[in-house]
């Protein structure tokens, strides 16, 4: 791991340097060069069609398509120099016109803008020419003080300074907004009573829902210098199903989409914008199981042509198979439109990042875009519903996007090479801030959240014990706690490796602890019982500073708003612990002849289909996890 600001060489740029020099200064300390007439001669070349880094006899060239090119290059060079290699000549050429990452600034956590100006940094060194915001609320629109209410939502000025920022290095900055679906959390308040069709959708046709839609539109057209807007509208599953059917009856919701469509799309023309938008409504609408990925959808000639002039934005985190990829690529194609992918990095699930997942569906999805000739790709960096991963987690995923974007092929020894040299950071160790990385064999789904399963559940309830007792989750945590423990330091981001340190600890000490106390009790050994009033104890603390340096990362790369719901659900370890340990207590001491959580009998999480030879399943809302009752 590089150490941060210290300098051990000297970079005199020459030649077409003058776009690219602000940036160069700005990475100077991140890649440990200062600019000096004296230093090392690095030629600069641009209007090419690819990135040429090349040394030779101490000079030194870069030469370069777009800005964003340039970045790449000079992290190649300053590794170069720094290595004492002389005599060299890479050359690299881009299989996508975009290649960028969509950071979602919605659920919970809201980046700070320092912490989004340092993501453009690392990822205009990986080369990436894109970058959006997903903001559902979390922006300011003036007139409208509830919208982003007490959810740290950017305020124009700090739109406009991380736009100006990405500018430097050539990252086109994408706005990212809904115009239909997921606003549950501005619709709660009262002044959207009257565009609310259910909780989360918006009311279509209603008059006052488009001049919130024009004033949302407007306030990115001022803030952003692109004109390219995603508009959303994916996952609009009840749309007309709410309030529109008590005012209007039932209409086709193909109707109502595509009319609500161009009534937005009219508005991003009234402000000379450019929109993308998700496509999956168009497929799940024409679905008999209202599936995205379903084979036999057949979208008919009429609603195609009344789509207005958008690009459909193809989704697809899940499938890991080439076909199915080209598939609906090609069934995306039929939509007439611009086709756009979006992939994902596995930041949204249980309480780590899933780069098993990643890479399995990132592949074959990049390289049948590839195949099926598609300019424009992205990730998207989901979070969940409390934001427990940091967005800094997935920058291993970043880097392979950007990989499949300068190389046909990419070996997992070039992306360890390249996540070094991009990021300074190394790639094992990021992939040991996975938390739910099993044997597939053991699952029942093919994704699953059992760390959240550990943390959360009640330790008298259990609800996930029968999953969990064939599986030695014991030995599996002690292992990733040793791994951990034998890494070297990650530098600026050596607090991610000191939380997942204390969270494996958490885990280890949690995942078999209800299914020992839920034993002792049937046998009635009152002494084993003691025993785990010991553990309990020790587990309460563990938990408490698990919780204050999960606040920490909270703190250092979040604004405050959203951070109580991380707080609340950690201090509610805490407290089940607390009522476990006095339930017990009461119990050792005969104060009470029983404790009925502890007499029912554990069944199986998602069903009597679960076995015990696949037990582990997906499930990881708090809410299901934490309790039984509602």
């Amino acid at each position: 791991m590089k150490k941060e600001g210290i300098c051990f060489m000297q970079l005199c740029f020459q030649g077409n340097a003058d776009e690219i020099m602000k940036g160069v200064r700005i990475l100077s300390s991140q890649l440990g060069y200062t600019v000096s007439e004296e230093g090392h001669r690095v030629h600069v070349e641009s209007g090419k069609d690819h990135l040429q880094i090349s040394g030779k006899s101490g000079e030194y060239l870069i030469s370069y398509g777009e800005k964003a090119e340039f970045f790449r290059g000079l992290a190649t060079l300053a590794d170069k120099i720094k290595k004492g290699d002389k005599d060299f000549d890479i050359i690299e050429k881009k299989q996508f016109d975009t290649c960028g990452v969509m950071l979602d600034v919605s659920r919970n956590a809201v980046l700070k803008p320092d912490a989004v100006k340092d993501i453009l940094r690392k990822i205009a060194l990986m080369g990436l020419n894109m970058a959006m915001l997903y903001t559902e609320d979390t922006y300011k629109i003036d007139g409208y003080p509830y919208f982003g209410y007490m959810r740290g939502a950017y305020t124009k000025e700090e739109l406009k300074e991380m736009d100006s920022y990405a500018g430097i290095f050539g990252i086109e900055l994408i706005p990212c907004i809904q115009t239909l679906a997921h606003l549950t959390t501005t619709l709660r308040w009262q002044y959207a009573d009257c565009m609310k069709d259910t909780n989360d959708i918006l009311l279509t046709d209603e008059p006052e829902t488009y001049r919130f839609i024009d004033k949302m539109i407007g306030t990115v057209r001022e803030c952003y210098t692109t004109k390219r807007i995603h508009i959303g509208m994916d996952e609009a599953h009840m749309v007309g199903l709410g309030r529109y059917l008590q005012l209007h009856g039932y209409e086709n919701r193909y109707d109502l989409l595509l009319r609500h469509l161009r009534k937005v799309t009219e508005i991003t023309k009234k402000y000379n914008m450019e929109p993308m938008m998700w496509n999956d409504m168009f497929f799940r609408l024409a679905s008999k199981t209202n599936s995205y990925y379903d084979p036999q959808v057949d979208i008919s000639r009429d609603i195609v042509d009344r789509i207005p002039d958008i690009s459909m934005v193809y989704w697809d985190y899940y499938n890991e198979d080439i076909d199915t990829y080209n598939a609906m690529i090609e069934k995306s194609k039929t939509l007439g439109r611009e086709v756009i992918f979006a992939g994902g990095v596995w930041a949204w699930q249980s309480m780590g990042i899933n780069y098993k997942k990643t890479f399995a569906a990132t592949v074959p999805a990049l390289k049948a875009c590839r195949q099926q000739g598609i300019k424009q790709v992205f990730a998207t960096v989901w979070q969940n519903e409390c934001s427990e991963v940091s967005m800094y987690s997935a920058l291993l995923g970043l880097q392979l996007f950007a990989e499949y974007n300068y190389h046909e092929n990419v070996d997992a020894s070039d992306l360890r090479e390249r996540f070094q040299v991009c990021t300074g950071f190394d790639m094992d160790a990021f992939l040991l801030l996975q938390t739910d990385d099993f044997d597939r064999d053991l699952c029942h789904h093919n994704t699953v959240d059992v760390a959240k399963q550990v943390l959360f559940q009640d330790i008298l309830q259990g609800l996930f014990d029968k999953n969990l007792e064939s599986v030695d989750l014991y030995s599996f945590y002690q292992g990733k706690q040793k791994r951990l423990s034998e890494i070297a330091g990650q530098g600026e981001l050596e607090y991610l490796f000191q939380y997942q340190r204390q969270l494996i600890k958490v885990l280890k000490i949690k995942c078999n602890l209800g299914i020992a106390i839920t034993k002792a009790y049937r046998e009635q050994n009152r002494e084993e019982l003691e025993k785990q009033l010991g553990i309990l104890l020790n587990l309460k603390e563990e938990v408490h500073t698990l919780k204050e340096l999960a606040m920490q990362v909270w703190y250092k790369n979040n604004k405050p708003f959203g951070s109580e719901s991380l707080d609340l659900k950690l201090g509610g370890v805490v407290a089940r612990i607390d009522t476990a340990i006095k339930r017990i207590s009461m119990y050792v001491d005969h104060k009470i002849d029983k404790i009925e959580e502890l007499e029912e009998e554990r069944l199986m999480y998602k069903g009597q289909d679960v076995s015990e030879k696949k037990p582990l399943v997906n499930a990881g809302r708090y809410a299901q996890i934490s309790r039984a009752s509602v």
